[in-house]
Order: structure tokens, then sequence, then C-alpha cells
């Protein structure tokens, strides 16, 4: 195959590539064992683009491609020109048309396709702000923040920012040193919010709530991001292990010092009322399982149930909690009942007639001890799925179960003596297709 018959099948087959460009990279036949090297062309005309050799290249976008020249990256135009000579160990591409290029002593620059000039030259690092793509930090000793345009939002040059902490895609904690003592700004898109020394900023997930630990106070303040203003929630003493699952709720450890020892408890805030819920509490949980989200609260050997806003579901006077499949089966004072978040009451009310409770797999069986006279007679077993008794039949033992098929099964035992299997409907096999008979 001859040049022209190459180029036109480069040309056929980078054609059908939706980013197509004619002018393409082509290797160069080299004595065997030799390093293959590359050539630009111009797959249309069949003509070579310049006289420049490459080691290693990319695709061409937007008329630049990148290239290896002597083991150093750079990028070239297609009119076989350079734009960024050859020069850099690592090229990385960012958002906004941006490329991010290390030289070989690790030292940074900053280009940007779009102006077609360098944003920063010659620093020591520039990461990305968070999770935002048109926003740099930056760092030459001091800290900065660039944006795409090339303009500073905090020039490293002009302030003696020694630490910058991005909290969320709209605030972030910057220190300073005035007077030889670090003074720290929360700031929303550079407005300052928050400014002081001896303090120490914490973000809550991403429901715009961040705390604010005071040494020289022990105390911590928390916060709410409204729009550009902030808002003070509550201040406790101490410094504080809260964190927040859900929107509305803040909770966790409370901790304070009396002078000799640290005091632990655990509370739980509704921000959108703006008062303590519990206080006091041993432990506060937070969950989510089947599609619920709920907060198991401990008060001593107590037990209770709120949602995600801190309301109260099961009331903190249960002795246990059994969760199964959006149901908890809940004992107060020796009596049993099940409680349906779906239905947010009590199905089944507090009997004395259960004993107990447990789960499997696909259903929750209840059993209790029944009464003949004054003699009470052996277990017995009655089965509960999606709000209802599966069957009218009770059972006296229930030993396991298994997957036939794509339907769940319960090995059971009636009380009037035959053994087999119950489904999820409640519908009783003696025995299932290649098992054996368990009469």
């Amino acid at each position: 195959m001859n040049n022209l018959e190459l180029m036109e099948e480069y040309r056929k087959l980078f054609a059908e590539r939706e980013d197509y460009s004619p002018f393409q990279f082509m290797g160069i036949r080299l004595p065997e064992g030799t390093k293959g090297l590359y050539v630009l062309v111009n797959v249309e005309t069949g003509e070579r683009v310049g006289e420049k050799v490459f080691e290693d290249h990319g695709s061409f976008k937007d008329e630049v491609a990148p290239v290896c020249a002597a083991d150093k990256w750079g990028y070239i135009k297609t009119d076989g020109e350079y734009l960024i000579s050859p020069a850099y160990r690592l090229i990385e591409k960012l958002p906004k048309r941006v490329v991010k290029l290390t030289d070989w002593d690790g030292r940074v620059d900053l280009y940007s396709f779009e102006k077609e000039e360098y944003l920063c030259r010659n620093v020591e690092s520039v990461e990305l702000f968070g999770d935002r793509d048109d926003m740099y930090i930056v760092r030459d000793g001091n800290y900065g923040v660039l944006m795409p345009d090339g303009k500073w939002l905090l020039d490293p040059y002009e302030e003696e920012c020694k630490r910058i902490r991005v909290l969320s895609e709209e605030l972030v904690c910057l220190s300073f040193v005035e007077n030889l003592e670090e003074v720290q700004n929360i700031f929303s898109i550079g407005n300052i919010l928050v400014s002081g020394s001896g303090f120490d900023f914490s973000f809550l997930e991403a429901f715009g709530v961040f705390s604010c630990y005071s040494q020289e106070k022990n105390q911590t303040e928390y916060f709410r991001l409204v729009g550009n203003e902030i808002e003070s929630l509550f201040v406790e003493e101490g410094a504080q292990r809260l964190k927040m699952e859900t929107p509305d709720v803040i909770f966790g450890t409370i901790q304070k010092w009396n002078g000799s020892s640290v005091c632990l408890s655990n509370a739980m805030f509704s921000v959108s009322k703006k008062t303590w819920l519990f206080r006091g509490m041993h432990e506060i949980e937070y969950h989510k399982k089947d599609g619920f989200e709920y907060f198991v609260i401990w008060n001593g050997c107590k037990k209770g149930v709120t949602d995600v806003s801190g309301n109260i579901l099961i009331d903190i006077e249960a002795s246990q909690l059994k969760y199964c499949l959006g149901y908890f089966l809940v004992a107060v004072d020796g009596k049993w009942g099940v409680y349906s978040l779906a239905e947010k009451r009590l199905i089944l009310p507090l009997a004395e007639t259960l004993h107990d409770v447990s789960n499997e797999e696909f259903l929750v069986y209840i059993f209790g001890k029944k009464k003949k006279g004054k003699i009470r007679s052996k277990m017995v077993y009655r089965y509960w799925v999606n709000g209802r008794f599966v069957t009218d039949y009770e059972y006296s033992e229930a030993w396991g179960y298994k997957k036939y098929g794509n339907v769940w099964f319960a090995c059971v035992k009636r009380v009037d003596g035959k053994s087999g299997w119950i489904d999820t409907e409640g519908e009783f096999f003696e025995t299932l297709p290649g098992e054996f008979d368990l009469k």
C-alpha cells in the first residue's frame, strides 16, 4: 500500500468519528528495535504538516493536540506549530478548556485554550475548588483562589492566606496570619460571613450547616447558611461531636468538662424548629433500611423511634425493639406489639399472649404460650408479612427457610402435626417439587 492509499484508509477511519479532524499522526517506518516516531499529516490532501517528529501524541480537539518530544509534553496546532512548547512531565485536562501543566521540577502552569494565555505560571500547586469546575485553589507560598477568566478571587501575592478548606460548593474556610495569630474566615464566594481567631470550623454534610469551635470560650456555635446570610442555631459548651444525616436533624455527642473529667451525653436538635428535641440521652442512631429512615433513641434501658424530623413514632419506653421489613416488634412491660413505619401506628396492639418475636429473610414470626386452664402449652407460631398474618394456621415449630425458584418458603410444623412449607402469601405446602415429604 502506497502513502496515498494509506492516507485514504486513515481518512475513512477517522471521518466516522464525531470529533473528526483531517489532521492525524502517522507512524514513521524505522529499523527494527528503534523507538517509533510520528509525524503530523493532513489525510485529505496526503501532505505532511511541518517538519516536527514526535515520540507520542494524543488526538486533536478544538484544533490542538498533546504531543511528546524528547520525553516532554506540549500542545501543537493544526499548522504544525507549537501552541505550548514541549517542556512538561505531566499534562492534565481540567474543565472550561483549561489544562494543568507540571514540569520536571514539580512546578505548575495553568493554561486556558479559551483565552489563549496562561492563567498562572510557576506555582507550587493547582487544584479544583472542591466539586466546582469554575474555580481553582492555587498555592505559591500563600494560598489563592483563581477564576477561569484569570482574575484572582483571593490573590496569594497580596494576602497571607496560609490554609484553605473547602466546606461546600458555596463555603470555604480561609486562615490568615495577623500579628502572629491565625485568624480564620468563612467565605461565601468572596464574602466574609464569620471571622475570628482560635476557631475550628467544620461543615456538616451538604445541608448548609457548619460549626465554629472557639478555643478561648470553649464553646461551639452552629450556623446555617440562608442565601448569603448566616443564621445562628445554637451555642453549646465544649467541643461537640454532632453530625447530620437528614436535612433537619443535628444529633450526636455533647461533651462538657466538669473540671475533672469529660461528661458525655447525646442530644438531637431540630433545625427547622430551632429547638432541642432530646437531651441527656444515652445513644442516638440513624438508620436507613428498606426505603425507611428513622432514629433509634436510648434513654437508659428504654428505647424509642423517631422520624427524620425527630417526631416520636414509638415512645421511649420500650424494653426491646426488633426491626424487620419496615416493621418494629415492640416490647413494653412484657407485652409485644407490631408497629408499621409505613402506617405510623401499632397495627398489632400490645398483648400479653405474645411471648417473644424473631424474624427471618421474608417474614416475621411471633410466638407465645397458650393457656389451658393453669397449664401453658408449648410455643405456637403465627406468621406476619406486609402488615397482615399470612395464614390462619398456628404452628408449633419453625426451623429455617429456603428459596425455591424465585419464592421464599419457611419450613414449619402445624399444631395438627402436619409439617410442610409456607410461602410469603401464607399458602401451605406439604412438599415442594423435588423435595422429600416432611410428614
